[in-house]
């Protein structure tokens, strides 16, 4: 018989050996294996493969018992796609993804007769060109494989098998098989119309997928030439390879994807690991950031983005719109909400967007969420639909900043705007009118009552900016963007850490010598500790005066604060606070606390002025404190899910950060810190591993498994 075009499986006897063909990028060598069987076929062609066909399914892998995922040479299957199964439910169980590498054709005709699966990180990746932000590589030459051969009575036996890898392994990840994209949409098709296993399309050699093909039952294609503009099949591709890196990297990186009443690509949602965590500790007030979209970016970005206990942004979340609807804004409400699985946010920042809005409202009923529309934005639209009055009177902007910003109850903003849009002529202006008609969304008076963490605060200043400002530009494509997002991410990953280190590392210089700096020196981090202090430093403005008036336990205050005007003229603000002797409970009308998060100025005065030196624990939010990601893990009723995961996660990270603060100080601490982490990666490696659960979310038509990962 003619020899294979590469390379021949030669063995004669159970415990010969074959030659196994290896690639490298291109670098071809033999290596020998053991095989057990002497009858082999010598009339075959062996060629690099590149996956094209149907992956594994969620179904088709839960199918096979995970006690009998055992490898060993000789191991029969009954068919091809039965052996890729089980090498796909065995890389599940122990955590990594696999490629199809090699696939071996008889000559006489043609016939698959072999197959290689490896590693997904299996290969080197090749240097073609010099680039100036290379992407991160998912290759390491890993080594780990399964080789099976079909032989004359049709059985299908493994003929080598590497178990070791060169990398680490992530059980809970579930690489392959719980990446799906999911299909929801509007009218959502019938199951019978769209073949769910053929959603995810693996990567093809060495990283990079040929064209992205998803098709239905019918044979029609999701991404085409007549995609829409904004997402095109090239857009598509590039999500679709920079997922399939992120899984690498990110063992719990969710992404989902909806198509439109054509079957093609709509909508795209994703979130990595940290989001997760972070959303758990600071899930509690959320921007939806529509920069990148209403500014008309070729991006079509939009963001969901939160604030850490460094007030600082962190990405909760992204997604790419095909359009600016409330179906579109809907569906990505709801998926997010879905993946981060903690309920609600109390607080939702959104542009003023007419879409928007009515999805929100959909999507988070009030009063389990308040929505409140950003008032930085609207701000500045002010100079755009008032231009020629903002030109020709330069007191009317400082006019309504005053009766926006200083206006401290419902009534005083009523009594100004009135005044102000009758001293204007504007009673018939139609933007100032729906502006006023949508207050209870934007005017600071009337949200007071609700935490919004400093975003877009009444303070004149817009905490959160753009999340990836700097990153992208208008101009700047998806590919581009795709390219920038590590970056990006990593900057910001940087700036959290230097931020907990610098809490841990500096103690805050005590300006005064209130009680109360002494007492959230210590609690608060850096970043929020200097904004507290910046109150502690306005005490000495105010005066508190007992006012006569008492109902049951309250003690009513008037705190006078002196201000400077802006003309340099001296004048004194009033503010009435409440204390209850009976829970130690203060109230100011400014409602700095219930607006930003801690304790105001006026409120401190008076408890001074009660003989109550230390700031009660309800007044101190665990969000801005140092312990903020801390969590009581062992005494908690849960323990396994994604949340769980989460909360040890970030748990566990915060521990590491102060092991490498101490640990760094002194040749022998780090020597002794690192023996203690080698022993703990050991014991931790020997240790049972568990696969993680995967929970269901049913629609009317079709139910849908979505991996957490």
């Amino acid at each position: 018989m003619e020899e294979s075009s590469l390379c021949q499986d030669s063995a004669a006897t159970e415990g010969g050996t074959c030659p196994v063909l290896d690639d490298v990028d291109g670098n071809y060598s033999v290596r020998d294996c053991t095989t057990v069987e002497a009858n082999i076929f010598s009339d075959e062609v062996e060629e690099n493969f590149s996956l094209e066909e149907e992956p594994i399914t969620v179904e088709d892998a839960n199918s096979i018992d995970p006690n009998s995922l055992n490898p060993y040479i000789g191991r029969e299957f009954e068919s091809e796609h039965a052996t890729y199964l089980f090498y796909g439910q065995y890389a599940r169980h122990v955590g990594f993804g696999i490629r199809k590498r090699f696939i071996r054709r008889s000559k006489l005709n043609n016939e698959v007769i072999g197959r290689t699966y490896v590693c997904s990180r299996e290969g080197i990746k090749l240097n073609r060109k010099e680039v100036d932000h290379p992407r991160p590589t998912t290759r390491l030459d890993c080594k780990a494989m399964m080789k099976v051969k079909r032989y004359e009575n049709g059985k299908w036996i493994i003929i080598k098998f590497v178990k070791e890898h060169n990398h680490e392994l992530y059980p809970h990840s579930a690489c392959i098989f719980q990446s799906p994209l999911i299909s929801t949409c509007n009218e959502t098709p019938k199951s019978s119309d769209i073949d769910v296993s053929k959603t995810m399309v693996p990567p093809t050699k060495r990283g990079r997928p040929k064209k992205l093909q998803v098709i239905d039952k019918n044979g029609r294609h999701l991404f085409d030439n007549e995609q829409r503009e904004s997402l095109s099949a090239g857009d598509a591709q590039t999500i679709y390879e920079y997922f399939m890196r992120a899984q690498v990297s990110n063992p719990r990186f969710f992404y989902a994807m909806e198509l439109d009443d054509q079957q093609r690509l709509r909508n795209v949602f994703w979130a990595d690991t940290k989001s997760r965590v972070d959303y758990a500790h600071f899930g509690d007030v959320v921007a939806f950031d529509t920069t990148y979209l209403m500014n008309k970016y070729e991006t079509k970005l939009v963001l969901f983005v939160g604030i850490n206990h460094h007030g600082q942004s962190v990405l909760l979340g992204c997604a790419l719109v095909t359009d600016e609807t409330k179906a579109s804004f809907l569906w990505v409400f709801r998926t997010w909400l879905t993946v981060m699985q903690g309920g609600p946010p109390k607080a939702i920042i959104t542009d003023q967007h007419q879409a928007i809005k009515l999805a929100v409202a959909e999507a988070f009923p009030f009063p389990q969420t308040r929505h409140r529309l950003c008032l930085c934005h609207i701000m500045r639209r002010v100079p755009e639909k008032l231009g020629k009055l903002c030109e020709s009177d330069g007191n009317f902007m400082y006019k309504l900043d005053k009766c926006v910003y200083d206006s401290l109850t419902v009534d005083e903003f009523e009594r100004r705007w009135k005044k102000l849009i009758q001293a204007y002529g504007l009673t018939d202006h139609d933007w100032l009118q729906t502006l006023y008609e949508d207050r209870m969304h934007w005017v600071p008076a009337y949200l007071k009552d609700t935490l919004f963490a400093g975003v877009c605060s009444s303070h004149r200043e817009e905490i959160v900016t753009s999340f990836f400002d700097g990153y992208v530009s208008q101009k700047t494509n998806l590919k581009d963007f795709i390219d920038q997002i590590e970056f990006a991410l990593q900057k910001s990953y940087s700036a959290e850490e230097e931020a907990d280190l610098e809490t841990y590392r500096r103690t805050p210089n005590l300006i005064t010598g209130s009680p109360y700096e002494a007492q959230m020196s210590s609690i608060y981090t850096m970043d929020v500790f200097k904004k507290f202090q910046g109150e502690i430093l306005q005490i000495p403005s105010c005066t508190a005066v007992r006012i006569q008036k008492e109902e049951g336990a309250d003690l009513n205050y008037i705190v006078k604060e002196l201000k400077m005007k802006p003309n340099g003229v001296r004048g004194v603000k009033d503010y009435a606070v409440t204390f209850n002797s009976c829970e130690t409970k203060v109230s100011c009308v400014c409602r700095l606390f219930e607006f930003e998060g801690y304790i105001c100025r006026h409120a401190m005065v008076v408890l001074f002025a009660v003989g109550v030196f230390d700031i009660p624990f309800c007044y101190i939010l665990k969000r801005w404190t140092r312990d903020a990601k801390n969590i009581d893990i062992c005494n908690g009723s849960q323990d396994s899910g994604p949340e769980f995961v989460a909360k040890c996660f970030s748990d566990l990270r915060a521990d590491s950060l102060k092991l490498a603060e101490e640990g760094s100080l002194t040749k022998e601490r780090y020597r002794t810190a690192k023996i203690f982490l080698k022993e703990a990666l050991m014991k931790m490696t020997s240790m049972d591993k568990v696969p993680a659960s995967v929970p269901v979310i049913k629609s009317k038509e079709v139910q849908q498994q979505i991996s957490w990962q």
